[in-house]
C-alpha cells in the first residue's frame, strides 16, 4: 500500500473519532492574566513541532505544526516543503473558506489570472469572480454548510518520477485548455521556481464534525521573490 493511501486512511480514521462535544467553564481572571514573560515564550515557540499522544484520534498522522495565527495544524517536512510554501496552500483555502475573493486573486500568478480570466470570458462568458463562487458553494456544500478548515497536510507527490515531470505535464495541460502552447514557457520566465506536491485538508463543519475536504490531491505553486503563487 503506497504512502498516499496509508495517509487516506489515517485522516479517515480521524474523521470516524471526531465528532466531540466540549463542555467548558469560566477561567479565573488569574489565568486569563498570563504575563509578558509567558506570551512572549509561546510567541517564540509557537511552530515547534508537536507530536501527538500514542493513542490519539490523530497518533497516525504524525507531527505536525501549528499555524498561531489560524489554529490549523499543518503535518509537513520542512526539509522537503519551506514553511512559506505551506502557507501558502493554508491562506489559498481560507479563500474559499471566507469567500474573499480579492485574496484569492492575490494567492493565484498574476499570468495565470490574466490567462484563466480571458479564456473563461471567451468560452462561457462570465469571469473568474463567478467561478470562484461556484468552487466556494461547491465546498460548502461537501461541507453541508459553513466550515472550519483544520487540518493539512503536504507530502511529495507520487503521481510523475519527479516535481519537475509534474509541473511540466501540468503547465502543457494548462496552456492546451487556454490555447496558449506559449504558456509553460511564459510561466517559467515569470518566477523563480516551480512546485508540485499532493496534499490533504480536513474541516470541522457546523455540527462540529471532522471531515475530509480534498483527498489525494495535486497542485503546483510558483515562486517569485520568496513568496509563492498558485493557478486557481
Amino acid at each position: 500500500m503506497n504512502k498516499l493511501k496509508i495517509t487516506a486512511l489515517a485522516l479517515a480514521a480521524v474523521m470516524s473519532m471526531s465528532v466531540v462535544t466540549a463542555c467548558g467553564s469560566k477561567k479565573s481572571s488569574s489565568a486569563e492574566s498570563s504575563s509578558a514573560e509567558e506570551q512572549q515564550e509561546k510567541k517564540v515557540n509557537d511552530w515547534d513541532l508537536e507530536s501527538p499522544s500514542e493513542g490519539a484520534k490523530d497518533y497516525d498522522l504524525g507531527d505536525y505544526r501549528t499555524d498561531p495565527e489560524t489554529g490549523i495544524k499543518l503535518y509537513y517536512e520542512e526539509e522537503q516543503f519551506p514553511r512559506e510554501l505551506v502557507l501558502a496552500l493554508e491562506h489559498y483555502f481560507l479563500t474559499f473558506e471566507k469567500n474573499d475573493l480579492e485574496a484569492y486573486k492575490a494567492a493565484n500568478l498574476p499570468l495565470y489570472n490574466e490567462e484563466w480570466e480571458k479564456y473563461l470570458q471567451k468560452e462561457y462568458k462570465y469571469g473568474i469572480e463567478s467561478s470562484f463562487k461556484t468552487r466556494c458553494d461547491s465546498l460548502k456544500d461537501a461541507m453541508e454548510g459553513t466550515y472550519k478548515i483544520t487540518r493539512i497536510k503536504v507530502e511529495k507527490s507520487e503521481q510523475f518520477p519527479t516535481e519537475e515531470a509534474g509541473v511540466d505535464d501540468y503547465l502543457k495541460w494548462l496552456g492546451d485548455i487556454i490555447s496558449n502552447d506559449k504558456f509553460p514557457e511564459q510561466v517559467k520566465a515569470n518566477c523563480d521556481s516551480l512546485r508540485y506536491m499532493s496534499f490533504y485538508v480536513m474541516a470541522e463543519n457546523s455540527k462540529g464534525e471532522e471531515n475530509m475536504l480534498v483527498s489525494e490531491y495535486n497542485i503546483i505553486f510558483a515562486e517569485k521573490d520568496g513568496k509563492y503563487y498558485t493557478f486557481g
